[in-house]
């Protein structure tokens, strides 16, 4: 009886190892490869369903530095997922719901946290049970010609993978590591980026081409440098639109040298700043541009009031430009020769001019100055006799008074009042087109800021004497254009 129960006992045992053995190698999926050159490697299982019985995740160990970035457009990891030795189709599936509700080959290389295939299979059936071999495969990068622009400047070749903007066959975007801080400012539409983009040493253009979309569009070498916050990026066609993923040539980022600058200064009286290049182009005008202005911004025309009362001039190469207070603006860049306008909107102020001749200011080599000069001065001195002395501009403004100024005394020190023993001896007037200012020894100093009207104090705080005095009428001092001289009578 046992020996009959232990001889079926076998023979169902090795029935079982027979089928457990077929099992395993039916169920165990074929491995076919894929044909060609690249890193390579198996999806690793078990796959984990993902809404769905033919779309799948498995994690991806190999290939995260060029994953698809949770949140960002134009996806551009170069992995393909192979089917056994068959490639599946529409590779960045942004909408990961439509490879779990649609499937047929829709896959995805996408990082977050970290880096997962999101795939389904080519004829919706199971990827875990239906005998194929899964494969994530990173193509070779195809031959780059290494043809770098003979130009002087900063230069910079860009690394493939691109990036494919939308779904042109010819634009793609790059990322600028190195030029940020000229990149043409998203918004303002301010086209200023000196930036160039180079094919195999020839210069691609029209740059600065907006929207993106005519570069996706008509391509032929358009190009932008952007950028918005902290992020910039180089937009680009190919020059004769195949595709600069595959078409073999190299290419770079070069920002240029700032041209040759004349260096001639204007020689004539004021405050005077040099314009530096780059300047921003004036619309699309080729002789008109626009340059920041730091340091006249409380007198420029103020937008809006059809003002014209700015001083500030703009020399070329140590000549004035005109005519001034050029309005409308685009009569600078339609018209030019010379026009200029100074300006200010919401804070902040600009010089917006034109070259004398219409050559490009930016390309020219001419040297390019605002002058703030100095206001007029009627030169009636005081008709008295004693030692008497100009008091020249600029003065400096007294305790943010509009009509009080402070101003050093350089001649009459050993006369002046003595801060602190409440002296009054200093024999000095101050002298305004000719009549004489007061009254004298105005203490404390801060009633010739508060009240003015002529007051003023000859003062003395160890070696160093000034003069402070208000106009008569509380005008300006600075900018009212009369004559104030400091006159010690004589005895």
């Amino acid at each position: 009886m046992w020996r009959k129960y232990f001889l079926w006992l076998g023979c169902l045992a090795a029935l079982y190892f027979a089928i457990a053995s077929w099992l395993s190698f039916a169920c165990r999926p074929v491995i076919v490869a894929p044909a060609g050159g690249g890193e390579r490697h198996e999806l690793m299982r078990p796959f984990i369903p993902f809404n769905s019985s033919f779309a799948m995740t498995s994690v991806d160990p190999w290939f995260g530095d060029v994953a698809d970035s949770a949140g960002e457009e134009g996806q551009s990891s170069p992995i393909i997922l192979y089917e056994n030795d068959k490639p599946l189709e529409h590779a960045h599936t942004q909408n990961h719901s439509d490879i779990s509700k649609l499937g047929r080959g829709r896959y995805s290389h996408w990082k977050a946290n970290y880096s997962v295939f999101v795939f389904s299979s080519s004829d919706n059936t199971d990827p875990r049970t239906n005998g194929k071999t899964y494969w994530a495969v990173k193509p070779p990068q195809p031959p780059d010609s290494g043809i770098a622009p003979d130009v002087p400047g900063e230069k910079h070749r860009l690394q493939r993978p691109f990036k494919p903007l939308a779904d042109s066959a010819f634009a793609v975007a790059a990322r600028d590591k190195w030029f940020s801080d000229v990149a043409d400012v998203a918004g303002p539409y301010l086209p200023n980026s000196p930036v160039v983009i180079y094919e195999d040493g020839k210069p691609l253009g029209p740059a600065h081409s907006t929207p993106h979309s005519d570069i996706g569009a008509f391509g032929h070498g358009r190009f932008s440098h952007w950028g918005s916050g902290s992020a910039s990026i180089l937009v680009f066609s190919s020059s004769d639109n195949t595709d600069p993923q595959t078409n073999g040539r190299s290419y770079w980022a070069v920002k240029p040298p700032p041209p040759p600058d004349s260096g001639i200064a204007p020689d004539v009286p004021g405050e005077m700043h040099h314009l530096q290049r780059p300047f921003a182009p004036l619309g699309r005008s080729a002789f008109a541009v626009e340059a920041r202005d730091e340091w006249f911004s409380d007198v420029a025309d103020v937008a809006g009031q059809f003002d014209s009362s700015s001083p500030v001039v703009i020399f070329e190469d140590g000549k004035p430009l005109g005519p001034a207070h050029s309005t409308p603006h685009s009569d600078i860049g339609t018209l030019g020769r010379g026009r200029f306008s100074h300006w200010e909107n919401g804070g902040t102020s600009v010089l917006v001019f034109s070259s004398s001749d219409n050559t490009d200011p930016e390309t020219n080599g001419r040297s390019y100055w605002a002058v703030l000069p100095p206001p007029p001065d009627s030169g009636i001195a005081p008709a008295i006799p004693g030692e008497k002395h100009h008091l020249k501009r600029p003065f400096a403004r007294f305790d943010q008074s509009a009509f009080a100024a402070i101003t050093k005394d350089k001649w009459f020190s050993d006369a002046a009042d003595v801060a602190g023993q409440f002296d009054s001896s200093s024999p000095v007037v101050i002298y305004e087109d000719g009549k004489p200012l007061g009254p004298a020894h105005s203490t404390p100093h801060g009633t010739i800021g508060s009240l003015g009207l002529g007051r003023f104090s000859h003062w003395k705080n160890g070696d160093t004497s000034v003069l402070v005095f208000s106009s008569s009428d509380n005008t300006d001092p600075e900018t009212n254009g009369r004559s104030y001289w400091a006159a010690k009578p004589k005895q």
